[in-house]
């Protein structure tokens, strides 16, 4: 059967892909096919070797350059020892995106399939640093959430590292709302066109003559994100 997955039109100002060779362009777009195939992860290397038709040693220097230039993560765990998986792609591809899930959802709420009697239990987390809580869970459940507080936090923090930003360390109640209030009026890309057009901005990035910077908080804000996405501050 047939997979989709989410190609972003920000690839295009991206450097670390961007700057790749033709080859390795071509390879990394297949390497994203064959990761949709396997739920985001990559087989080991004799298979990924096979399904882009080169040679053993050919798919281990081309994984390990995508891997070196940011676009290929290696994490622990695989037949090898580790494994390897398309940089950021739990963010990015949605699991709301899956609508056999959300069929399922919604027939387990309509049958009264999930109640009590499962005797499912679930631990808080231990520090506010740890942004995934019940209500993440609860955004993430209905059948038309797209993002969730969890997804903009780490976009965030991924942006901030790469751009000299403070990161959220921190999401407080007010901020939750702030998140939730966004997400219920903009749809994914445009949390896209925002984070871009921070990323893209030098005045935005301290290059002002105040050396003030864009915080997560700035971007929460409505008037903030509305020009964000308008491209407001592209100039």
């Amino acid at each position: 059967m047939s997979r989709w997955f989410r190609l972003y039109d920000e690839m295009l100002d991206d450097p670390k892909a961007q700057r790749l060779p033709p080859q390795d362009f071509k390879i990394w777009i297949n390497l994203l096919c064959l990761a949709s195939r396997n739920d985001g992860k990559l087989p080991c290397i004799s298979d990924i070797a096979f399904a882009l038709r080169i040679s053993e040693n050919d798919a281990v220097t081309v994984v390990e350059r995508l891997h070196i230039a940011g676009l290929i993560d290696k994490r622990n765990g695989g037949p090898d020892g580790f494994r390897y998986s398309p940089h950021g792609w739990d963010k990015r591809q949605y699991k709301s995106d899956n609508s056999a899930d959300r069929v399922k959802k919604h027939r387990e709420k309509r049958n009264g399939e999930c109640n009590v009697s499962c005797n499912v239990t679930e631990t808080a987390p231990d520090t506010e640093t740890d942004t995934e809580t019940e209500t993440d869970k609860k955004d993430m459940s209905s059948d038309d959430d797209r993002v969730s507080v969890k997804d903009i936090v780490e976009a965030w923090n991924e942006l901030a590292e790469a751009k000299g930003l403070a990161k959220v360390v921190r999401v407080t109640d007010s901020r939750r709302k702030q998140i939730q209030a966004r997400i219920k009026e903009y749809e994914p890309d445009d949390w896209s066109k925002a984070l871009t057009a921070i990323y893209k901005s030098k005045f935005l990035c301290g290059e002002n003559d105040r050396g003030w910077k864009a915080d997560f908080d700035f971007l929460l804000q409505p008037k903030s994100f509305v020009k964000l996405v308008e491209g407001a501050y592209d100039r």
